[in-house]
């Protein structure tokens, strides 16, 4: 798109952007584009950043860059991004391309994902694991959109609560936005209140238990070769160095919780401090889990940084034991599985642990800059561990995951999205329900995602009713949307209320990641009033590889072609 299109777009964009804004705040409708640009009001700026973004598809790093021409300027309205120097870095990094050649003349790198999305930060990691020369060292680091992430060999159904997820958390902006542009789910949008949006369920390729991800972690990723020199607390150790170096407790002095920190028999990073609760006893609470996966000649150490966690304290209601809603915190509440007492299964199983925040952070631009200081550090210091000098960081992202960009990354976004990899890849398990909903006793094993051994016990079917329950075999547990038409009615049951016990343990499964309409060549961005007003709002429909942009005010559309 030459600069030209982008400015008359831009004009657009801010127009149909601002317009009910303007109008509620009080500021005159023909205010000229750019003192509307020089605005002191931050929630403006955001909202005209945030229009343009969306609709150019630019990042925020490219967007403070731009300039169309001398009499317009969008440094100013990209709050708290961090631009470029003047030898701006290409979107798409050239690196990956040749990630095997760089690793051999850079034995020692260092990632930084621009990216949100977990399976594109899941798929360059392991692009990074299995094309990196064999004795190269890697340090990648990430900060995914809030999703719950379980292990290789975990039952999701087990570990977490499916439902609560779909459910999602109310949309807020600072807890949400870590200042990258996310094209391909989440609304843009300045506010929306009561507005939940859905959380990913994500498995990962490598061990450990489940762990929740959200604006407050850290993650980062060492790739190494897997050789007498690689122990599993080497690198949890080099974290530890990191958050006890004087630069980071001085420079933080006002938000610090922790007195001390260490790694624990479990290869976790835990801290310890007093004054929790009123008290004086020091108490351990976990801030870091991790996770490996060893390959012939490389090994992969992940885990994250719990820095500030936005959820950590926040209290949702979910259905109590005896019925109703009770509180619960952000976490009890996705990780509390309606159908843990119901399932025998095999698997590797999380162990829970207490965990708090590693500083009193709450305001985005403090915790942008404790992450900031966070990769400086810890890249620093695997920087001189392995005997080099400064710091050099290659940045990677959303569009490093285009299938013409990077096939092998692409189809491994795909593959980690689909439901096939998330549940069934689960290992066998039974569910047994001694009395669901009433008379019924029924059972059967879920292996590879599919139900086998369906059973009713003590509950004759007649013909007819047994050919609809022999339905169930062979089903994928997944894509069942109903119970009610699964099971047959039966006057030895109470049908309606064992078809809702099952539908609380086993929901109905929403799609993975972004909606995609018209194949995998196109991706919805999701539509989004970008100024409050469904009548004056602009909204992004659609991205399409071609670089065609899709925008639609009052039932217009408007067509950009790159």
């Amino acid at each position: 798109m030459d600069a030209s299109v982008r400015l008359h777009l831009l004009k657009s964009c801010i127009s149909y952007a601002t317009h009910d804004h303007v109008r509620k705040s009080g500021h005159r409708a023909s205010m000229p584009p750019k003192a509307l640009l020089l605005t002191s009001q931050p929630s403006l700026r955001n909202v005209v950043s945030r229009a343009w973004r969306a609709a150019t598809s630019i990042t925020p790093y490219q967007t403070s860059c731009f300039k169309p021409n001398k009499n317009w300027t969008l440094r100013s309205i990209d709050h708290g991004a961090r631009p470029y120097s003047a030898k701006t870095k290409p979107t798409v990094s050239a690196v990956l391309k040749n990630i095997k050649d760089h690793t051999a003349e850079n034995i020692v790198s260092i990632f930084h994902s621009r990216s949100n999305n977990p399976y594109h930060n899941l798929a360059i990691e392991n692009y990074l694991l299995r094309n990196s020369h064999a004795q190269s060292k890697i340090l990648l680091f990430y900060t995914n959109r809030p999703c719950v992430v379980i292990g290789r060999n975990q039952n999701p159904w087990l570990e977490c609560n499916i439902a609560k997820i779909q459910e999602g958390l109310p949309w807020n902006a600072a807890d949400w936005d870590d200042g990258v542009l996310d094209n391909d789910r989440h609304v843009i949008a300045e506010e929306r209140d009561g507005y939940n949006v859905s959380l990913d369920l994500v498995r990962r390729r490598s061990g450990g238990g489940t762990v929740i991800h959200d604006v407050g972690n850290l993650n980062f990723s060492f790739i190494v070769p897997n050789d007498k020199d690689f122990t599993r607390d080497k690198h949890a150790e080099l974290i530890v160095r990191a958050l006890m170096a004087p630069m980071t407790v001085t420079r933080f002095r006002d938000h610090v919780l922790y007195d001390n920190v260490h790694v624990n028999q479990r290869h976790d990073i835990v801290m310890t401090c007093a004054n929790v609760d009123g008290g004086n006893t020091q108490k351990e609470f976990k801030v870091s889990g991790s996770a490996f996966k060893l390959t012939r000649g490389r090994a992969l150490h992940h885990g994250t940084i719990l820095h500030s966690s936005p959820n950590i304290n926040r209290q949702v209601f979910v259905a109590g034991d005896e019925g109703g809603q009770v509180a619960a915190s952000v976490f009890s509440a996705l990780l509390s599985s309606p159908a843990k007492p119901f399932l025998e299964a095999k698997g590797v199983g999380s162990v829970r642990s207490p965990v708090h925040n590693l500083f009193d952070v709450t305001d985005q631009v403090q915790r942008r800059e404790v992450v900031r200081s966070l990769r400086k550090e810890i890249g620093q210091l695997f920087m001189d561990v392995n005997g080099m000098g400064d710091i050099s960081v290659e940045e990677v992202g959303d569009e490093d995951c285009a299938v013409d960009m990077n096939g092998e990354i692409y189809r491994d976004a795909q593959e980690l999205m689909t439901d096939d990899w998330r549940f069934c890849q689960t290992p066998t398990f039974e569910y047994r329900s001694e009395d669901a909903g009433g008379a019924l006793k029924m059972r059967f094993q879920v292996k590879h995602g599919l139900i086998q051994n369906a059973s009713l016990e003590h509950v004759e079917l007649d013909a007819e009713q047994q050919l609809k329950f022999a339905g169930l075999e062979g089903k994928k547990l997944h894509e069942i949307q109903s119970w009610t038409s699964c099971l047959p009615p039966h006057a030895g049951f109470r049908h309606a209320k064992a078809c809702a016990h099952l539908e609380t343990v086993f929901p109905k499964i929403q799609p993975a990641g972004a909606a995609r309409e018209g194949g995998a060549e196109s991706t919805i961005i999701q539509e989004a009033d970008l100024s409050g007003s469904n009548q004056d709002g602009i909204a992004v429909k659609r991205k399409a590889p071609g670089g065609r942009i899709e925008l639609e005010r009052g039932g217009e559309n408007v067509v950009v072609e790159r």
